[in-house]
């Protein structure tokens, strides 16, 4: 704050006095599709106000400039505190304003950072998260729409299709070679996608040993110096993984028996 007074003391009020607060805020004169700064910074006295798109974010006086300072390099920490849903598997982001308010409160109260990072999970705490938009799958069709809702978590992914036939919604799970059916058949694409979250709550670990099944075959598929021989190996290592952390669908149709025949069959047409 004291180089933004410094800067403010230097600054000749004629070359900012074209500036509104239309830009930077919302007005009594705004309009519902006015344009603003994404961040908007207004020094008044020992005050500093900040907004976000034209809604107020918070006001900070110099006594708590530290705390605020040490707040936003650790900004994704508080979003995932405060933002992120365990069940929905997603940061709710119209809660953004208010998780400022709140941390503006315990500030005013007297909390300093220390007391404001007991609230905050594990740094290494890594979020579950499921797209759930209309990212069109190649499939889609405008009588058979299909959306593709990709799962990550860290390095692990997954993509997910919810596809209607016939006035019902599909699940369908991306493997290397095809997509498969699972779960259930559903009234609603709303009710498929929280299907598909409670399996990823309910089945994480299995998820994420797929997914590095899946990265595994995916550097088999596209290594060209891989030959027959080496899917001897790789049946070991995949049986010696299934003991260990058995992956998603591992008996039905993600089995070893069939990852080991599409790469077969895969290499026998490359060669052929």
């Amino acid at each position: 704050m004291e180089l933004l007074e410094e800067l403010h003391k230097r600054t000749d009020i004629r070359k900012i006095d074209h500036i509104r607060p239309g830009w930077y805020r919302k007005t009594v004169y705004s309009g519902k599709d006015d344009c603003f700064e994404e961040y908007g910074y207004v020094l008044t006295n020992s005050s500093l106000s900040i907004y976000n798109f034209g809604k107020f974010l918070f006001r900070t006086k110099k006594e708590h400039a530290k705390t605020w300072l040490k707040v936003i390099n650790s900004l994704d920490r508080f979003e995932l505190a405060y933002l992120y849903s365990e069940d929905k598997l997603c940061y709710q982001w119209n809660q953004y304003h208010t998780m400022f308010r709140d941390i503006a409160r315990k500030i005013k109260e007297g909390k300093s950072f220390m007391d404001l990072e007991q609230l905050l999970k594990d740094k290494n705490y890594i979020p579950s998260l499921l797209r759930d938009d209309h990212m069109m799958d190649v499939f889609h069709r405008p009588d058979r729409p299909a959306y593709q809702k990709p799962w990550n978590k860290g390095n692990a992914s997954a993509t997910f299709i919810v596809m209607r036939e016939y006035g019902k919604w599909k699940v369908f799970l991306q493997l290397p070679f095809c997509r498969i059916p699972i779960l259930s058949v559903y009234t609603s694409e709303k009710k498929a996608v929280e299907e598909i979250r409670q399996l990823l709550i309910s089945k994480e670990p299995e998820m994420e040993s797929f997914s590095e099944v899946v990265q595994l075959i995916e550097k088999y598929k596209t290594d060209p110096t891989i030959q027959e021989k080496d899917l001897t190996g790789l049946r070991k290592l995949l049986e010696n993984k299934e003991q260990q952390r058995p992956w998603f669908a591992h008996q039905s149709r993600f089995t070893i028996d069939w990852i080991i025949e599409e790469l077969f069959q895969r290499m026998r047409r490359r060669t052929s």
